[in-house]
């Protein structure tokens, strides 16, 4: 029966060598296991987390040439950044004609504002000088006797405060194609 036990005992030795030697070969495999996971997925994603918490794309430089998954997400990542960028362009170059678009907006407001003062002065000026003729005509047609002249100076007065007519409606017209010209 000591020899049984000795037996026993040389068969739980031999048995602990080999859980020793199976759970060192089991922790090999878990270690290998686990730097291939670290190297393999881990490291890639660390890579494309950094570049796009840094939006920087040289973290994706070696990654954009693997045919891999990671690959495919790191030339998704670079043509966001390179999209991303040209969008920013091109929101300045807006940005920019918006601002140019606004200048010349207020510089059109300018001129038409000139232009309705210089148009209004214009008018005025041709109002005064119908009144003026109207009035020469009729100081004129005063002074006269011959009735046949008079007649005339009429006729002439009666076309002159027609064009005045005309040009007070001109004047006061907000759309010129309106006009009843007829009657005049």
């Amino acid at each position: 029966s000591t020899r049984e036990v000795t037996i026993a005992k040389l068969m739980k030795e031999q048995s602990d060598k080999q859980f020793a030697v199976i759970l060192m070969f089991v922790s090999g495999i878990l270690l290998l296991l686990g730097t291939s996971l670290y190297y393999l997925v881990n490291l890639p994603l660390s890579k494309i987390t950094r570049s796009l918490s840094e939006n920087d794309t040289a973290y994706l430089s070696k990654l954009v040439g693997k045919k891999d998954e990671f690959g495919e997400m790191a030339k998704l990542v670079n043509n966001f950044f390179i999209q991303r960028q040209e969008l920013l362009q091109e929101i300045e170059v807006r940005t920019e004609a918006e601002g140019k678009l606004r200048v010349s907006e207020e510089d059109l407001k300018h001129t038409l504002g000139e232009k309705m003062i210089l148009l209004k002065e214009v008018h005025h000026r041709v109002k005064n000088n119908l009144l003026i003729i109207i009035s020469l005509i009729r100081l004129q047609t005063n002074s006269l006797k011959n009735g046949e002249t008079i007649g005339q100076l009429n006729t002439t007065l009666n076309r002159i405060n027609s064009i005045a007519f005309v040009h007070e409606m001109l004047y006061r017209s907000n759309d010129l194609s309106e006009i009843d010209l007829n009657k005049y």
